[in-house]
């Protein structure tokens, strides 16, 4: 009896000592990550375990709650904007029979093989399928998180086909439906479509590739209405990775050679996150400048793409910490000391505000939480350097005027 006691006694010295432990280093973490989201490590832990967390989609004090709702004010809202998720879980076999992806959901089952934009390449990772017609746009809801809204997209072969409630359920919240096309490469058609020997490629993600903007309002047919003595590429690939991008950008040079004269990179923050192992975030800029050097590419431009918590972290103050800018700041000095032209957002979106005279004028540059509007299009393509012409190789050093 004596030793069960003594045991037990060990037993409660240890928890206290362990939950004293706890809320130190909680305390500590907290401190240190006060300026992020999500701060408690054991809770972070607990989501990593159970898988309970939704990232993308279900962010505690971003999500909508529907349930604060009466009937009447949720028959109101519901006239103009999702407002429940269950509204979408009844159609989800209809809207999976129709190929309808909903992006920045939790409903990742809709992404069939089949209904995905992408196909996972061996040697080139992520790349979009050939021949695509795809119409796409935002729905309006009060589900999710507020800054990155609800996106649909469906092959534009089979929206008629689209049962009656699914596409009722499309049209009633469809908020400026577009669409982008692909040609047999695979690559994002340029407007207006022109061919010329020489090419600058515009390499990167979805922020390159143009989410939510048409075929013609992309970065890339930007560059081309303004440069018609070159072909502008688009290789942008939504869900692409640093590494996925030089893979692409490295199949380019092997397919048209000296053909290429340029490359424009759209690097987007989120590119941190997903650094391959052994990588650093100046490697980004190190490893193509080396892959333009051996080429002996001299029209070299970089845009540093942020997402709105760093451009805007007098509004929205949440996401600031120092290790991003940190990066930002290794990233671009390496990229200027490769000899490319850098175009940061962080400056365009500061130039809007005060030409505009709101610091909320700067939302008006994206069309969610990181890609470009129209307009944010335009200015990017406005502060990249016109490319000599003829384009002529010199390494190490941006042919532009």
């Amino acid at each position: 009896m004596r030793l069960l006691r003594l045991a037990l006694a060990n037993l409660v010295i240890a928890a206290v000592l362990l939950a004293a432990t706890l809320v130190v280093v909680e305390g500590i973490a907290a401190l240190r990550r006060a300026s992020q989201p999500r701060t408690a490590l054991v809770w972070n832990a607990w989501c990593a375990i159970t898988g309970r967390r939704q990232q993308k989609a279900r962010d505690a004090g971003q999500s909508f709650r529907a349930g604060r709702l009466n009937d009447e004010q949720r028959a109101v809202l519901r006239e103009s904007a999702l407002v429940d998720e269950a509204d979408v879980a009844a159609l989800l076999p209809a809207l999976k029979a129709g190929g309808v992806v909903l992006g920045s959901t939790t409903f990742d089952e809709l992404a069939t093989p089949e209904a995905r934009v992408t196909r996972d390449d061996p040697a080139l990772g992520l790349c979009l399928k050939p021949d695509l017609d795809i119409r796409c746009g935002f729905l309006r809801s009060m589900c999710f998180s507020p800054l990155d809204p609800v996106t649909f997209s469906i092959r534009a072969d089979d929206e008629p086909k689209l049962a009656a409630g699914a596409d009722a359920f499309l049209r009633r919240y469809a908020f400026c439906p577009t669409s982008f096309r692909t040609d047999s490469r695979g690559d994002r058609v340029t407007l207006p479509n022109i061919e010329r020997p020489d090419i600058v490629a515009v390499v990167g993600d979805s922020v390159a590739f143009g989410v939510m903007v048409g075929d013609d309002q992309t970065l890339a047919s930007c560059l081309q209405r303004r440069d018609p003595s070159a072909r502008y590429m688009n290789l942008g690939v939504p869900g692409s990775d640093a590494e996925g991008n030089l893979k692409r950008l490295g199949a380019c040079l092997r397919e048209f050679g000296d053909r290429v004269k340029g490359v424009v990179y759209v690097h987007c923050e989120n590119d941190l996150g997903d650094l391959a192992p052994g990588w650093k975030p100046r490697d980004i800029a190190d490893r193509l400048a080396d892959m333009l050097d051996q080429s002996a590419i001299g029209y070299r431009v970089f845009v540093y793409q942020a997402y709105v918590y760093r451009t805007m972290p007098e509004i929205l103050r949440n996401k600031v910490d120092a290790s991003y800018f940190h990066a930002r700041r290794e990233i671009v000095d390496c990229a200027r000391a490769r000899g490319f032209a850098v175009v940061d957002l962080s400056d365009i979106v500061r130039e809007h505000q005060e030409r505009e005279g709101s610091l909320l004028a700067g939302f008006a540059i994206y069309v969610d939480h990181c890609h470009l509007s129209v307009q944010g299009t335009e200015r990017v393509a406005a502060k990249i350097p016109v490319p000599r012409t003829p384009l002529a190789p010199a390494a190490n050093k941006a042919e532009m005027r």
